[in-house]
């Protein structure tokens, strides 16, 4: 088998071998490198405890995990769910809101005011 060898060289031209690796261990790192940086790529973030949903305008999956939350839809205590948001632009963006018993509720904000509409219910036929 190979090995991969990192050398320092002196002023003198002595050589120290500084990172012995063979190829096997340099793709078990590389790799090891990779999944770590796709598993943290793919973590969907949590809101914390009273984060403002008026707050979340960042296009981007996030969940709410047995947390309390502001401005979420009137009368909605159930506390878990997940929330997409889809930036349009710096005044605009839509939430939807799917919780843990498959309620869905959407609304969206507008203008340079940034209004928000009021939270709307999917019914389910």
């Amino acid at each position: 088998m190979k090995s991969t060898r990192i050398m320092k060289v002196s002023a003198n031209g002595d050589q120290t071998q500084r990172l012995p690796y063979t190829e096997a261990s340099l793709v078990y790192h590389l790799t090891e490198k990779i999944n770590s940086l796709i598993a943290e790529y793919n973590k969907i973030p949590e809101l914390a405890s009273g984060t403002d949903l008026d707050n979340v305008t960042k296009s981007g999956t996030y969940v709410i995990n047995g947390v309390g939350v502001v401005n979420a839809p009137p009368n909605w205590y159930v506390n878990y769910g997940t929330v997409y948001v889809t930036a349009i632009n710096t005044n605009s963006c839509t939430q939807m809101l799917i919780d843990n018993r498959n309620n869905r509720f959407t609304r969206a904000r507008y203008g340079q005011n940034k209004t928000w509409t009021s939270w709307k219910k999917f019914t389910q036929e």
